[in-house]
């Protein structure tokens, strides 16, 4: 299990990779009685869903609380930012919307407050957890959260650091989260190879 943090920056996607708490749960598959039925194939925040909306299609429906945010280095794809839109959920402090090269979304990443609780961040793993369906879930009083879900082509990753005042909720189609963990292993290798021609 890894973590990806999308770097709210200009021209960058940044990717960070730890692994998940030990202590995460594995969550037994929904009954069918309890599945969620999806409105979309894949995940739909903001009402847009992974890998079908267009940018044309995203800047029309919330243009007035978007902003540029230059091209993200994973895909060479646009990327749009929102700072405390009026849309989302109560609290949404930036939303960073980020599209391939073809203008589809593919991927959205939420910050909310934690308000020095978990209460927040357990609130929001109860409604995602009525969207979609729950693969683990850690949230311990004390140290890192972590709740994933997955539906269709996409996932969707509530990561909570212990010593932060807010968490996140990453919304990634499945190829562009392979597309992070390819570019971070390539960044960790070029990491090492500088490290041993140092020494």
């Amino acid at each position: 299990m890894h973590r990806f943090a999308i770097a709210l920056t200009a021209a960058v996607v940044a990717i960070s990779a730890t692994a998940a708490p030990k202590a995460t749960k594995p969550v037994a598959a929904p009954t069918e009685a309890s599945t969620p039925t999806p409105a979309t194939k894949n995940a739909d925040p903001f009402g847009l869903e992974l890998a079908v909306a267009t940018l044309a299609q995203t800047r029309a429906k919330y243009g007035s609380e978007l902003s540029d945010a230059g091209t993200n280095a994973i895909n060479g794809g646009r990327m749009l930012k929102a700072t405390n839109p009026s849309v989302g959920p109560e609290g949404l402090q930036d939303a960073l919307l980020v599209f391939d090269k073809e203008e589809r979304l593919v991927a959205v990443q939420m910050t909310l407050p934690k308000h020095g609780n978990a209460g927040p961040v357990t609130e929001m793993a109860n409604q995602l957890r009525k969207k979609y369906a729950e693969q683990s879930r850690n949230i311990p009083s004390v140290g890192n959260a972590m709740v994933r879900f997955e539906r269709g082509n996409s996932v969707i990753l509530l990561e909570a650091p212990h010593m932060s005042f807010a968490f996140t909720v990453t919304y990634l189609t499945k190829d562009f989260q392979n597309a992070l963990k390819t570019a971070e292993a390539e960044k960790a290798k070029a990491k090492e190879r500088r490290t041993e021609g140092s020494v």
